[in-house]
């Protein structure tokens, strides 16, 4: 007697090796100086903005359905923690077209450290929808944003996984 492969059988492999897929592109990455580390679901892609007074740099990874950023913007002087925040979370929504659903300032810690102001936030808008966290660090300000394309299908708790995944690091 032959023995065929079920159906069930052919579906868990099925969404293993997409599992396994997707974790061989996945990467953590901590850059060196950076002052972070974060998970990435997709190898993200780094870039530089040199501004006066200011340098940025961003990781950006994206698939399909989302977009994952981490940037790090470092000051000559930097503003008062409150209103860096603040101007931080207006460009952002400016260039993502996109509008306040809800906001919490709270404070992240550098392990060692002191606590850092922080302000989680949750937006809307178009083409993009999703969540992200700034924190301001004496001469530095971090962000970390992860959305999900709103034409697209997707499962949103890997914007959370990826929020929840950055992590300030003991050296910068």
């Amino acid at each position: 007697m032959r023995r065929r492969p079920s159906l069930l059988a052919i579906g868990i492999f099925a969404a293993v090796s997409l599992f396994l897929i997707q974790s061989a592109l996945a990467v953590d990455i901590a850059p060196p100086d950076a002052g972070f580390s974060a998970w990435f679901p997709v190898e993200p892609e780094e870039s530089s903005e040199p501004a006066p007074g200011n340098r940025t740099v961003t990781w950006v990874a994206r698939d399909r359905s989302f977009i994952y950023l981490v940037g790090v913007s470092r000051y000559a002087k930097m503003p008062e923690s409150r209103a860096e925040l603040e101007a931080n979370l207006k460009n952002f929504l400016a260039g993502a077209k996109g509008r306040v659903l809800s906001r919490k300032v709270t404070t992240i810690s550098r392990p060692g450290g002191r606590p850092l102001p922080a302000l989680l936030f949750i937006f809307a808008g178009d083409p993009l929808s999703g969540s992200g966290i700034i924190v301001s660090d004496g001469d530095r300000s971090y962000m970390a944003m992860g959305a999900k394309l709103n034409d697209q299908n997707g499962d949103e708790t890997e914007i959370d996984r990826f929020i929840m995944s950055f992590k300030l690091t003991a050296k910068r």
